[in-house]
C-alpha cells in the first residue's frame, strides 16, 4: 500500500489529473480529424460535437478549422483547455506536488477579468473582439485555473484515499 503523501503517492494523484486533462484536450483534435476521416469515426466525432455543444455555442467563426472540419469549441475555451493543460504541467513545476493549498481567490478573479472585459466590451458593443484575443483571455484563465484545481483534485483525492484506508481497515 503507497503510503499516503508520499511521493509516489502524490505523483499518481497528479498523473491521474493529467491524464484526464491530456483525454479532454485531445478530443477536441481528435473530433475534426475524426469527421474528416469520416467511416465509423464520422460517429465517434458527432458524439464528441454533441458532448462540447453543452459547454460551448461552437460558432464557426470564433473556431479554428482542422483539416476543413471545425473544433468542437470556439477559441476561447480552446484556449482556456489548452492553457489548463499548460498550467497542469506547469504546476509541479511552480508550487510542488505536496501542497494542497489553494492561492487566494483574487488570483482567480484577476484570471476571469481578460475574458470578461473582452466578452462584456463586445456584448455591449463597444468593440468587436478578435479570435487571437479569445484565444490569449481563455488561455490566461486556463493556466491560473489549474492553479485552483489541480489542489483541489489532490484534496479530494486525499479524502478518497482516506475514507478508502478506513473502510478497509474496517
Amino acid at each position: 500500500m503507497i503510503n499516503p503523501r508520499s511521493r509516489r503517492y502524490n505523483i499518481t494523484a497528479y498523473t491521474m489529473i493529467l491524464l484526464a486533462v491530456v483525454l479532454w484536450d485531445t478530443s477536441l483534435v481528435v473530433a475534426p480529424y475524426f469527421a474528416y476521416v469520416g467511416g465509423i469515426y464520422q460517429s465517434i466525432s458527432d458524439i464528441i460535437y454533441f458532448n462540447f455543444h453543452f459547454l460551448c455555442h461552437q460558432m464557426p467563426e470564433r473556431s479554428l478549422f482542422i483539416l476543413g472540419n471545425k473544433m468542437p469549441v470556439c477559441l476561447r475555451c480552446a484556449g482556456i483547455y489548452f492553457g489548463f493543460l499548460i498550467g497542469t504541467i506547469a504546476y509541479p513545476f511552480i508550487r510542488g506536488l505536496e501542497t494542497r493549498d489553494i492561492p487566494h481567490k483574487w488570483i482567480l478573479i484577476i484570471a476571469l477579468l481578460p475574458v470578461g472585459i473582452d466578452g462584456l466590451t463586445q456584448l455591449v458593443g463597444l468593440r468587436q473582439s478578435t479570435n487571437d484575443l479569445r484565444v490569449v483571455t481563455g488561455t490566461i484563465l486556463g493556466v491560473l485555473s489549474a492553479f485552483f484545481i489541480v489542489p483541489a483534485f489532490l484534496q479530494v483525492y486525499d479524502e478518497m484515499c482516506n475514507f478508502l484506508r478506513k473502510k478497509l481497515n474496517d
